[in-house]
């Protein structure tokens, strides 16, 4: 992909992805970008926090691996923010899992492809370089599949990690910063459970509806 088509492909995907200034890119919708952790990534991203951002919605993909908006989100960042091409299409290939029919699926699976050939430019010899010689050509050879096998474990490493943070995560059971709502619970019934007041909760959920949680949300907990 050459600098003119790439630059025109970028632009053309700002017009389909892109939400504004500081946003990320717009897909999915319903009560996935209604959850905690994907309202703060938005949040920290409109505040150009990126780091921020990319954490707060790893955690949205931690409590629900099921919400495409927030790989998304995080398949944007790591690609055009952050350059870690390997971790753009692990999220860029989870969302197309997830919405098979998205309409900016082309555009997507573009941008995989601009990522995996960014990932072998980074071995590959400079345009105008001289041809390889054979011991050259064997010691490219020899690091292309080395790329490769590096790409495959941090997939894997991404992919453990995901169901770390899942295995964390039981409905009803409190963790350090967060709990999943159990069947049947209200918001006042987990305030009192844990403790904390109704108002905290809400004030640390922004966008959170009290009277339309369901089983398997997770909410963030009010600093202690």
């Amino acid at each position: 992909m050459n600098i003119v088509s790439c630059c025109a492909w970028v632009a053309a995907l700002g017009v389909s992805l892109l939400g504004g200034v500081g946003c990320g890119p717009k897909a999915g919708g319903g009560d996935e970008q209604q959850e905690a952790y994907f309202l703060e990534g938005r949040a920290r991203l409109e505040a150009t926090d990126i780091k921020g951002a990319i954490d707060a919605f790893e955690r949205a993909t931690g409590a629900n691996p099921r919400n495409a908006s927030a790989h998304l989100e995080l398949a944007f960042l790591c690609d055009q923010r952050v350059g870690d091409h390997v971790a753009a299409i692990h999220h860029y290939e989870r969302f197309l899992i997830l919405q098979p029919d998205a309409g900016e699926r082309d555009a997507i699976l573009q941008r995989i492809l601009a990522c995996k050939l960014e990932l072998v430019r980074t071995i590959s010899p400079a345009p105008g370089a001289q041809p390889a010689s054979g011991v050259d050509a064997g010691r490219l050879a020899a690091e292309n599949l080395l790329l490769r096998q590096q790409i495959r474990r941090l997939e894997e490493m991404l992919s453990r990690r995901v169901a770390g943070r899942l295995a964390d995560m039981k409905p009803g059971v409190r963790t350090s910063q967060s709990y999943m709502v159990r069947s049947g619970e209200s918001l006042a019934s987990i305030a009192a459970k844990l403790n904390v007041k109704v108002e905290a909760l809400l004030a640390a959920n922004p966008g959170l509806d009290g009277r339309r949680i369901r089983t398997g949300q997770v909410l963030k907990l009010p600093p202690e």
